[in-house]
């Protein structure tokens, strides 16, 4: 038998040698709050630790968004979405865990089961990566529900490989603090349907992990599908399929009986949105796409007067309070 801490070192470094940006593990104690039939042990029963991985978005790609947006650009969203969401990350992901999960189990013995990896790929798709980030010591929640790392904020596609191999655990992620929804709320001003809320407007999420407790906005979820799925003008969308104000049945009924589309890897697709993942500040986002040209504006932030547009860059992202942090994960 390998030892075990060489061997987390020999993955990790399979990792990076495949493509991947960061790499940690988590021990299946730290899924104690999962719902049944969603901790790792009812996956793969006996399994004991949990590999987690991501890669960084393309930020040309992640930049269709604003193209989108700022330019009415509309077929060059489908960029973001192919290489951001459902083709580019979601099929080299999915390669990645199989090839780590035959590795695992014909060098050790031990069991391996890689996870879904999003998109079109949602088969199994019972396991939530973004909380397997988060106890692998990844990075932290954002405000916006996204799991946010340090070096890429939101900007990020997360893969899992859940084995009984005990591996040594990395610890939770105790690093600057990424995410203050009280002084930066830019995601709630992004959204345009209101499906984020400003803090204390309705109980946030509490997520018990390890030796941390982190806190996240309650998405309103049937109006975060109207802006994912452009069924309102604010949105995006080319008409108004539902009203802003609409319940959530009345979204479920017009997703329901929305024609299938014919392009693309969805026939209804999730990701024509994007705007919360695109704007947060976390990740060096003035040094990724103000300072490079990619967008040409600051999001003006009407509720918070140190945030708004007419402040330089660099004040902005000082006032948010927000470290800068650099480097690739490794």
């Amino acid at each position: 038998m390998k030892d075990r801490k060489n061997y987390k070192e020999e993955l990790r470094q399979w990792a990076f040698a495949n493509g991947m940006s960061k790499f940690g593990v988590a021990p299946v104690d730290r899924f104690g709050e999962a719902r049944r039939g969603q901790k790792p042990e009812d996956l793969l029963p006996g399994a004991k630790s949990v590999i987690v991985m991501c890669i960084k978005l393309l930020d040309g790609a992640t930049s269709a968004i604003y193209r989108k947006y700022e330019d009415g650009m509309d077929d060059v969203h489908g960029i973001y979405g192919t290489y951001g969401y459902t083709l580019g990350p979601t099929f080299h992901q999915a390669v990645v865990v199989s090839e780590m999960a035959n590795k695992i189990e014909m060098e050790t013995g031990e069991l391996a089961l890689p996870s879904f990896t999003g998109g079109p790929l949602v088969n199994g798709g019972a396991f939530s990566l973004r909380h397997a980030a988060n106890a692998a010591g990844l990075g932290e929640f954002g405000w916006n529900g996204l799991m946010l790392t340090p070096e890429f904020g939101p900007r990020n596609r997360f893969c899992a490989v859940i084995t009984t191999l005990e591996l040594e655990p990395d610890p939770m992620y105790h690093g600057p603090r990424l995410c203050n929804p009280e002084q930066c709320h830019i995601c709630v001003d992004a959204c345009p349907t209101g499906a984020i809320t400003m803090p204390g407007t309705i109980p946030a999420l509490e997520v018990h992990c390890g030796d941390k407790t982190s806190a996240y906005c309650a998405l309103i979820n049937h109006k975060c599908k109207m802006a994912c799925h452009t069924i309102v003008k604010a949105a995006g969308g080319k008409e108004d399929l539902v009203s802003l104000d609409a319940s959530e049945p009345e979204v479920e009924h017009v997703l329901d009986t929305k024609p299938f589309e014919k392009e693309g890897m969805q026939g209804n697709p999730t990701w024509r949105c994007g705007q919360c993942l695109t704007n947060c500040p976390v990740g060096n986002w003035k040094g990724h796409f103000y300072d490079t040209g990619l967008v040409d504006h600051l999001l003006e932030n009407k509720k918070q007067e140190e945030t708004t547009i007419e402040k330089e860059p660099e004040q902005v992202i000082a006032a948010l309070g927000l470290p800068e942090i650099k480097g690739d994960g490794r």
